[in-house]
Order: C-alpha cells, then structure tokens, then sequence
C-alpha cells in the first residue's frame, strides 16, 4: 500500500475516479462495499465527482431509486 497523504490531491482525486469507473465496468463485480471502504474515495467527496460515489453506494444496496 501507498501512504495516501504523499500524494498530491489532484493524482488522488484522479485515481480515485479511475478506479470507481473500472469498478463498475468490470464484468462480475456485484459487490462495491470494498472500494467504498478505501480511503483515496475520499478525494472525490465534495466534489463535482461525488455522483460516482452515491452511484456505487446506490449500487452495492440495491437501492433502484437513488439510481434514477
């Protein structure tokens, strides 16, 4: 693991977002309760990017409302 605070919020923010979106694309992922877990999401809280973070909440509870 990387110490999260060496890294310049804007490479956070960015890998963050980049590893939300391959998340959801990957084939077979039904549960995001991990990646909701790690700490470089923070980056994204926020931010005009919050909306990755509700969507893979939305996602990991099954909550067809918040999706729409």
């Amino acid at each position: 693991c990387i110490d999260l605070s060496i890294i310049p919020l804007k490479e956070k923010a960015e890998r963050a977002f980049n590893l939300g979106l391959a998340a959801l694309l990957a084939e077979n992922v039904y549960n995001f309760g991990e990646i909701l877990q790690h700490p470089v999401l923070d980056a994204l809280k926020n931010t005009r990017e919050q909306w990755l973070i509700d969507l893979l909440q939305a996602f990991n509870i099954g909550d067809v409302e918040k999706f729409d």
